[in-house]
């Protein structure tokens, strides 16, 4: 696409003004792309070295066992509820210095993303110290979307409004 003088520097400038809004300052932008650039690093070092056996075959193994263990529970039930984090939400920017405690808030949701099973968070009220949100997390079986959809919306009818 070719564009004119005009519209790039119009174009540019929006995109820059929007992104100035949305984005984090800067130096801790700097910490969260370096410590992702870091670890994308060090897992490409370590698949080129020949760990590649040691690491990735035997991830790919584990992955498995959590996925037969998915399914051996959704023989049994519907869907799985639990915890969509360990701890209730920080507040923005809080835990940006602290990349352990960020990594450990995914915690909940780790095995269902490498199952490959579906899920599903859904707010389930505030923290009473913090105010902040605290959410259920709804998992299902692979193509169980319509139990997402279903299950989610029946329980934010039951639970009223989050005030």
């Amino acid at each position: 696409m070719i564009r004119t003088s005009s519209t790039t520097k119009s174009s540019t400038t929006s995109q820059h003004s929007l992104h100035s809004l949305l984005a984090p300052p800067a130096p801790k932008l700097r910490r969260l792309k370096q410590s992702r650039t870091m670890d994308i690093i060090i897992g490409t070092y370590a698949l080129s070295v020949g760990y590649y056996d040691a690491y990735y075959i035997q991830a790919q193994r584990v992955r498995t066992l959590i996925q037969q263990d998915f399914e051996r529970a959704f023989e049994q039930v519907d869907v799985l509820i639990s915890p969509t984090t360990p701890t209730t939400a920080f507040k923005l920017g809080e835990k940006v210095d602290d990349p352990l405690s960020m990594y450990m808030f995914d915690l909940c949701t780790l095995p269902l993303n490498l199952a490959g099973m579906c899920g599903m968070s859904v707010p389930s009220g505030l923290a009473e110290d913090t105010g902040l949100p605290v959410g259920l997390q709804i998992m299902a079986p692979r193509h169980g979307d319509d139990r997402l959809y279903k299950v989610g919306a029946a329980y934010e009818k039951v639970r009223g409004s989050i005030a």
